[in-house]
């Protein structure tokens, strides 16, 4: 994306990226947007403005599940301005858990049972744990950086 800049000569500019607003998609983005603003702006009030240019959408394959509102309110393909994405990251762990499918073939329920459960938590837990860093690099510094 190429930046331009607007302000007279000698006044401070300010990036039109400024204007740009953060879509964020998830799968529960409809109850996870209810209050999220109120919660940073009580804990994070430094980049509190950062959750208030935010739109919440929920990937296409999961707001399936949710109400008809939902469709309408969080569909991305309903939303001014988004185009198609990638959202669906719920399906980017498949290739990771197939891998353990042959192990599991010769398990007996029991242990099929608690061996998934353990790659999905392992899988769960290393998306927690880079959470934070992802919102640091991807929407405060990307905000704070262009003021």
């Amino acid at each position: 994306m190429r930046l331009q800049y607007s302000g007279e000569e000698g006044s401070a500019r300010r990036c039109e990226e400024d204007d740009i607003d953060h879509v964020h998609s998830y799968d529960i983005d409809c109850s996870y947007s209810t209050n999220c603003g109120l919660r940073f702006q009580e804990y994070f009030p430094d980049v509190a403005h950062v959750v208030d240019r935010t739109r919440w959408a929920i990937p296409a394959v999961h707001i399936q599940g949710h109400k008809e509102d939902c469709m309408y309110e969080f569909a991305a393909a309903y939303m001014e301005g988004v185009g198609h994405f990638h959202g669906e990251t719920a399906e980017q762990y498949w290739p990771e858990a197939n891998q353990v499918g042959a192990h599991v073939m010769q398990m007996n329920n029991g242990h099929r049972q608690d061996t998934l459960n353990d790659h999905h938590g392992d899988w769960n837990w290393k998306k927690t744990m880079n959470l934070c860093e992802y919102l640091c690099e991807h929407l405060v510094l990307r905000f704070t950086d262009s003021s």
